[in-house]
């Protein structure tokens, strides 16, 4: 047992690829992260545009805000508040579980980033439910005057399924990183640059959106750079969770490379976010 326990851990901090390969998992992962933000934002901020047009209000989409004409009634605002973490939260989890699927290549990463990213953005609002009313989970609480211990309530059941998120996610990364190196390059630095990337893409966005109020900006701000906050956190668990891991499962390969295709998606994105989504685009 003392022996066994030895050489795994001697396994899982020797250096067991090249150096050259942590720099490809870098590249590999960042790209997965960045473009799975901006599809996931995408996706959030279209439930509730969509919840509002099922509700017979016309909405007007932004990149990271919806608004409605005419003013949304209490029951309405909830509603179409709600409905974005809701959705962020399932669908999130559902594409977690569809990429176990395993499909080939770069795509199965950027299909794990965006479960996770998603379900994490989910997630986030409920956690942040009793801290910052302009939130979707607060304003739609304050739409239903809910009483306060509802806010905290929900609260720790996001912090319990962080927890949850976070395990799960390292679980996976394990799968993928053939050592503790590229491990780091894989969920610890395209955390900061994808974080860093995803703040100056809002504050460009916010920039050319007009009429956003104060706390909507800062909600805003605040989702951005901790919308992939689960990820250096799964550093916690990496170890148990590499203990855990099938041998079969264990890589062998570095990490694939980049399509042009995703780069070529993430610039299209991109643009049309910041030259005609931040215009509003009404339904």
């Amino acid at each position: 047992m003392v022996q066994g326990d030895i050489t795994r851990d001697i396994d899982v901090h020797a250096r067991l690829a090249p150096p050259g390969d942590a720099r490809r998992m870098l590249l590999a992962s960042t790209a997965a992260l960045v473009l799975g933000q901006v599809v996931v934002i995408a996706l959030h901020e279209t439930s509730h545009a969509v919840a509002g047009l099922l509700l017979g209000l016309t909405p007007t989409q932004f990149t990271s805000q919806v608004r409605f004409s005419p003013e949304p009634t209490p029951g309405q605002h909830a509603v179409t508040a709600l409905t974005g973490p809701a959705f962020s939260l399932l669908s999130g989890l559902l594409v977690v579980a569809l990429a176990r699927l395993r499909p080939p290549g770069w795509w199965r990463l950027w299909l794990a980033w965006a479960g996770f990213l998603s379900a994490q953005e989910g997630i986030g609002y409920l956690v942040i439910a009793p801290l910052v009313s302009s939130g979707d989970t607060g304003a739609g609480l304050a739409a239903l005057s809910a009483p306060g211990w509802v806010a905290w309530a929900i609260g720790a059941v996001g912090v319990v399924l962080m927890v949850l998120l976070v395990r799960r996610f390292a679980a996976v990364a394990v799968t993928w990183a053939r050592d503790l190196y590229e491990l780091r390059a894989m969920i610890v630095w395209p955390w900061l640059v994808g974080t860093a990337v995803a703040v100056l893409l809002e504050l460009a966005f916010l920039a050319r959106t007009a009429g956003t109020q104060d706390g909507d900006v800062v909600a805003i701000l605040l989702g951005s750079a901790s919308l992939a906050v689960f990820s250096p956190l799964a550093m916690v668990f990496w170890q148990r969770a590499r203990a855990r891991q099938d041998p079969t499962t264990l890589p062998t390969q570095p990490a694939p490379p980049v399509p042009v295709v995703a780069w070529v998606l993430f610039l299209v994105l991109v643009l049309v976010k910041l030259l005609v989504v931040t215009r509003g685009v009404t339904w």
